[in-house]
């Protein structure tokens, strides 16, 4: 019995030992549990590793974003800023080359009195604003271009420096007459029944009357309206003349003219001088195929019925190969053949003369004698009326009582000498021989000639003295017959291969009006000479 107390307190010892051990990591347990220094070493758990994660994405994704926004920003601003700088480059390119139109067209004046030593075919050929592309093209670095300058002005140019534009630049430079274009002011006349008026009518009559042109009065406009061939003509000097009347060739006009405010685009007819071409897409039946197929013919400079000196005939030299249309209609309103209008001959022929025109009238009086080319003889009283067109065309609602450029009796103005000569050559089997002529002054004056026709030239009979009407030899004088000038400039530069950037300036420049706002002084030409017209694109 003694034993056992003896193996209790044996027992015991352990016992109390392993309690305390038990207590011991309990409490270690707990002060895990409650943030001791141990607990900071324990390794995170899958859900606060996976939050981790995704606050590390969306920063370097807000970031990367940011940087990327920042780098298309910069690039955008980067790429409006060159763009900025080559438009100005352009623009300031574009005004050189409206400088130098300035330039060629003093020259030209001051070579006049120069060209009255040549003959008289010779003197209107050579025009100096012809060679204004080839020129601007020179001064923009063009090695072919400057290399034949200096051939002309007898200088090797071709190693010069600093003549030209900077590289991957350049400057398109295109000079043409407005006296080469029908002044459409010269319907803006206060007489109801001047001259000049008439003429218009019957020009522009005359102009739409061919068959290829009926697509223009097939139609109704925006406003229900349908014009017609006799109307658009009458609508166009109604537009430029000071008085509310319809216009009426036959005489003094009785009706009201065309009005424009029942439309649903209401506005007034300006009932004067049109201040720019494109003025006439205001005027009822002015479509886009009639300005396409005629607004580079007309000119709102120069030109007046109302008694300011001002010529309404254009110069024959100055005339495009491009108006031939316009020529055809000259020639339709100045015959005797009252159905010479439908004729594609008579289309054949004006190409013709066209490209005769260009190299100047005076050569007819040099190589008539050669031609032979007699007085045209017509009976005079085909002249002072028009009929009505063939069946196969509309009839007209005005028939004129006068033929264009003859009051009725068959008079007329006095035409110059080359002008009524050119109509008798249109008259006469002479006329036959035009291509070759055409051909032999091309090849004087350094021009082209026009395509030779593939049929025959059939005499057309013309009304004494009525082709002087819409067409000029020269100007009054011995200075130069031309004014007013079209400048087209163009300033363009490159950037790779397929950037490019483009500035256009088109002016018109008067080189006779007095300039009270002069760029320079000191020399008499400082003041000749303005800007009508200047617009920038």
């Amino acid at each position: 019995m003694s034993t056992q107390p003896h193996s209790a307190g044996k027992d015991a010892e352990p016992r109390a030992a392993l309690a305390q051990g038990s207590e011991n990591q309990q409490g270690t347990d707990q002060s895990k549990t409650a943030g001791g220094p141990a607990g900071r070493r324990r390794k995170p758990s899958l859900r606060e590793r996976g939050v981790a994660i995704l606050v590390v994405v969306v920063t370097t994704a807000i970031i990367g974003a940011t940087a990327a926004d920042f780098a298309y920003t910069a690039q955008i601003e980067l790429e409006a800023a060159i763009n900025s700088r080559d438009q100005l480059r352009a623009e300031y390119l574009a005004r050189s080359g409206m400088q130098l139109g300035q330039l060629l067209t003093a020259v030209q004046d001051g070579l006049q009195g120069m060209l009255q030593m040549l003959p008289p075919e010779m003197r209107d050929a050579i025009v100096i604003t012809d060679y204004a592309g080839f020129l601007a093209k020179a001064l923009s670095g063009d090695a072919e271009a400057r290399e034949g300058l200096g051939g002309l002005v007898g200088i090797d140019l071709k190693n010069v420096e600093g003549l030209g534009t900077p590289q991957g630049t350049n400057l398109d430079l295109v000079i043409t007459s407005e006296e080469g274009k029908y002044p459409i002011n010269c319907g803006s006349g206060v007489n109801p029944y001047a001259q000049p008026q008439r003429n218009l009518y019957y020009l522009l009559y005359n102009l739409i009357r061919p068959q290829r042109y009926d697509r223009m009065f097939n139609t109704v406009d925006r406003d229900g309206i349908q014009i017609t061939r006799e109307d658009l003509p009458t609508a166009i000097i109604d537009w430029t003349d000071v008085d509310p009347l319809r216009f009426n060739p036959m005489g003094p006009a009785s009706a009201s003219e065309e009005r424009y405010d029942r439309g649903s685009d209401r506005y007034e007819a300006h009932n004067h001088y049109l201040d720019t071409i494109e003025e006439l897409n205001l005027v009822r039946g002015v479509s886009e195929d009639f300005w396409g197929a005629f607004g580079e013919m007309f000119t709102a400079y120069g030109g007046s019925s109302a008694g300011n000196g001002t010529d309404c005939r254009v110069l024959a030299s100055a005339i495009e190969a491009t108006s031939w249309p316009l020529v055809a209609a000259m020639i339709a309103a100045s015959a005797a053949d009252r159905n010479a209008v439908f004729d594609p001959n008579t289309a054949i022929v004006a190409q013709q003369v066209t490209g005769l025109l260009k190299t100047g009238l005076p050569a007819l009086r040099t190589l008539s004698g050669q031609l032979s080319i007699p007085k045209c003889q017509v009976d005079t009283k085909q002249c002072p009326t028009v009929t009505s067109p063939p069946p196969s065309t509309p009839a007209p609602r005005i028939v004129p009582s006068a033929r264009p450029g003859a009051p009725p009796g068959g008079g007329g103005t006095t035409a110059s000498d080359a002008v009524e000569l050119l109509s008798n050559l249109i008259c006469s089997q002479a006329l036959s021989q035009v291509p070759q002529l055409a051909d032999s002054l091309a090849s004087m004056t350094g021009g082209s000639a026009p395509p030779k026709p593939t049929t025959g030239l059939r005499s057309i009979p013309m009304c004494p003295g009525a082709l002087a009407q819409y067409l000029r030899d020269r100007g009054s004088g011995t200075g130069n017959p031309r004014r007013y000038y079209r400048v087209d400039s163009t300033g363009i530069v490159q950037r790779g291969a397929s950037r490019t950037t483009q500035v256009h300036i088109r002016g018109v420049w008067d080189t006779r009006r007095a300039n009270f706002n002069p760029l320079c002084t000191g020399h008499p030409s400082c003041t000749r000479g303005t800007w009508l017209y200047y617009r920038i694109d």
